[in-house]
């Protein structure tokens, strides 16, 4: 006669295993999804982090109340309320950081009691002074304390500030001598990369013809734009190797002490004033080397440093 008593103690002892197992895998599904989530706003977090600690830094070392707009401004825009967010400036006004909080719904977790969790996500965006780039102009422009704005002669010419030094206007000699390279560099910027503290040698000569012909190239392709109106990648935007001095005779080597940035305004055209190229002095950031003893020429890197 069968055991019916051993049978339904093992049917029982079955039924109570599957239970548990299958509490066992609600919990495993329950935590999986809430800690999917989780990762999902920490990953959207650490981007907007990022993203707001770059804005902002755009506007340092000299504008914070700009940087600060700027951080708002991007928050806002994507749907972050901008209470969630502490950032801050150090005191050299070069340094930016972000913090973002978040709260997440579990969906879930609310069966053991964990209705919300928390994430966080921090960034620290540094500038600094271009101390290296690689598509400079072949023009030098002797140190000064420009503010930003102020007009500057970015090449000089016999009736456009003279001489920079007995037979130099101001051309540099950057990756082959000669009027044909300097003309190719000044229209498309030189690929090689120069450094602060590097020994740039000159390209004596007015050579009015070749600056004429390639920076009306660079007008030309952006004829409308003013000082005011001027966005990034414009090709009148002009990097330009800044100079210890140009204190040289003819051909000779002068010293990189930092970079600038300026707003190609017009070329001479006519008389002694053909080949004159006037700019304005501008902020402006680009991808390039920094550190180093680099001169603050309101040319700026920035890069996340978290």
């Amino acid at each position: 006669m069968p055991n019916r008593f051993r049978h339904d103690s093992e049917q029982g002892s079955v039924t109570v295993v599957v239970a548990a197992a299958m509490v066992a895998i609600i919990g495993l599904v329950a935590l999986g999804t809430d800690v999917g989530r989780m990762y999902i706003a920490q990953e959207r977090m650490a981007t907007v982090a990022d993203a707001a600690a770059l804005s902002g830094a755009q506007f340092l070392p000299h504008d914070y109340d700009g940087a600060v707009a700027a951080v708002q401004t991007y928050l806002t825009r994507n749907g972050v309320d901008p209470q969630s967010v502490t950032f801050a400036v150090d005191e050299a006004a070069s340094t930016l950081s972000v913090i973002v909080e978040d709260t997440v719904s579990y969906t879930f977790g609310r069966i053991f009691g964990r209705a919300t969790g928390r994430v966080e996500a921090s960034a620290v965006a540094r500038v600094a002074s271009v101390s290296g780039y690689n598509n400079v102009v072949p023009l030098g422009v002797v140190q000064a304390d420009w503010t930003l704005g102020d007009p500057v002669v970015l090449k000089a010419s016999p009736g456009g500030g003279g001489q920079n030094s007995p037979g130099n206007y101001g051309a540099l000699s950057l990756g082959g001598r000669g009027a044909s390279a300097y003309e190719e560099n000044l229209a498309e910027g030189y690929t090689g990369w120069v450094r602060v503290g590097d020994l740039i040698p000159t390209e004596p000569g007015n050579m009015a013809g070749p600056t004429q012909r390639a920076l009306q190239a660079r007008l030309s392709a952006n004829p409308d734009v003013t000082y005011g109106s001027v966005r990034k990648g414009s090709p009148r935007i002009m990097i330009v190797p800044v100079l210890e001095s140009f204190d040289v005779n003819g051909r000779g080597e002068v010293r990189i002490v930092g970079f600038g940035a300026f707003f190609l305004e017009s070329v001479g055209t006519h008389g002694n004033d053909r080949g004159t190229v006037y700019g304005r002095f501008l902020r402006y950031v680009v991808t390039g080397e920094s550190g180093g003893n680099a001169a603050d020429f309101a040319a700026y890197t920035i890069k996340l440093t978290h």
